[in-house]
């Protein structure tokens, strides 16, 4: 135990000598002529830049950067529906603790051009876990796109994404990206349309080979319709595609490979809670899937998802996430969090179920703009119906109780 705290400790710090010590990078005293007046989108005209500005051959180039420790303890895991000599060999493969470094470059440029500004985004992760079994971590290329008059072409998020909630239990997992082809116009002066094609469904392969993932055996067709409007935004969108399922060679039950219809609608929103707070928002998201899993739940919900249901018959499903941000002043903030998914899965011997339920709450608090210290607990169960024969799904019921602990500092 001591040592597991020692582990803890020294980078959280080390990350707070940083910041208390003043070293911690603000931005630039002055910035470059071509950046005169320029605002990212995740900047307001006249507020404080972030990052580091240079000139870029011509074009106003941002570099920002965070570097993210977390400690992770299984503080309760309970197995359902599995006998106890069965439950304790299950449960001794899985670790009561995990340490995780995550280290990510952005390197944001933006130029003025006849037809718009052509901004582009590239996106570098290291990410280090105590039980990845490797010595230096792995790098990944998380985004590289590039977006002139509405048209976006690279590899960065689908149309279909829109939660996108202050989680450390979503901290380890990146953004999903797509390969992606898309344009978007103005309807009015609060509306937008938008319409891709993608190189597929996300994958949880993202995580650890980032752009290398991107596979093109799958495309789909997304769109993408947003309202934004006083403090409020809504978004509705869909993605179709075709489903390939293999041949069954199973004695006395052979089936051909088939291609079914898949397809999702989904819709969010984001809006102010006057009734939790003067300053608290709400967001959400409702999602139905008919094979298309990986569209259900937060990103972080994929690789279970992708573990749990095989992709050898169709599926179909539905999720609903909701957050609220609260803060409590001007360094203290929370947020909550539920969460369910339904999946039921057609396969050949059988009808199985899984059913995944998430609460989470925690408690951030910024000594300074450049760190951010965090606690999180989160609550997860998930129950596994077979309904007919064993071993099509993976895994067992549990029940589990998650503690995080996190210091993250940016510039």
């Amino acid at each position: 135990m001591s040592r597991t705290r020692n582990n803890l400790a020294a980078p959280m710090l080390g990350i707070a000598a940083l910041c208390l010590g003043g070293a911690a990078v603000a931005g630039p005293a002055s910035a470059p002529a071509v950046c005169t007046n320029v605002a990212f989108d995740d900047e307001s005209a006249g507020a404080p830049n972030k990052g580091v500005r240079i000139d870029l051959a011509g074009a106003c180039a941002r570099l920002t950067g965070e570097f993210d420790y977390q400690y992770q303890n299984n503080l309760s895991t309970r197995l359902t529906g599995v006998p106890s000599a069965i439950s304790s060999k299950l449960l001794s493969s899985v670790p009561s603790w995990i340490n995780t470094g995550i280290g990510i470059v952005n390197l944001d440029t933006k130029r003025t051009t006849p037809l718009g500004d052509l901004v582009t985004n590239t996106e570098v992760q290291w990410l280090q876990a105590s039980n990845d079994d490797t010595d230096g971590g792995t790098v990944t290329v998380q985004s590289l796109y590039g977006t002139l008059g509405g048209a976006t072409l690279g590899y960065t998020s689908s149309l279909m994404d829109f939660w996108s909630g202050d989680f450390l239990f979503t901290a380890t997992t990146p953004e999903l990206s797509v390969g992606i082809a898309a344009y978007e116009f103005q309807i009015s002066s609060t509306t937008w349309l938008a319409f891709a094609a993608e190189s597929g469904l996300p994958s949880s392969a993202q995580t650890s080979e980032g752009i290398r993932s991107v596979d093109f055996s799958s495309p789909t067709a997304t769109s993408r319709l947003t309202y934004v409007n006083d403090g409020v935004t809504l978004h509705l969108s869909g993605v179709v595609r075709e489903a390939d399922f293999p041949a069954s060679t199973l004695p006395f039950h052979p089936e051909a490979a088939s291609t079914k219809a898949g397809w999702a609608p989904s819709f969010g929103a984001t809006l102010p809670s006057k009734i939790t707070g003067e300053k608290d928002t709400v967001s959400m998201q409702a999602t139905y899937a008919v094979n298309a899993l990986q569209v259900l739940g937060t990103r972080a919900d994929i690789s279970k998802l992708e573990s749990i249901v095989p992709d050898s018959g169709p599926t179909k499903g539905w999720s609903v996430v909701a957050s609220l941000n609260h803060p409590w002043s001007a360094t203290w903030e929370s947020n909550a969090f539920v969460s369910f998914i339904s999946v039921d899965a057609d396969l050949r011997f059988a009808n199985p179920e899984v059913r995944s339920m998430q609460v989470d709450a925690n408690l951030y608090w910024r000594p300074c703009d450049a760190l951010r210290l965090g606690a999180e607990i989160a609550w997860m169960r998930s129950d596994i119906d077979v309904d007919g024969a064993e071993g099509y799904f993976n895994g067992v019921s549990a029940e589990a109780v998650v503690g995080y602990l996190s210091a993250k500092s940016t510039f």
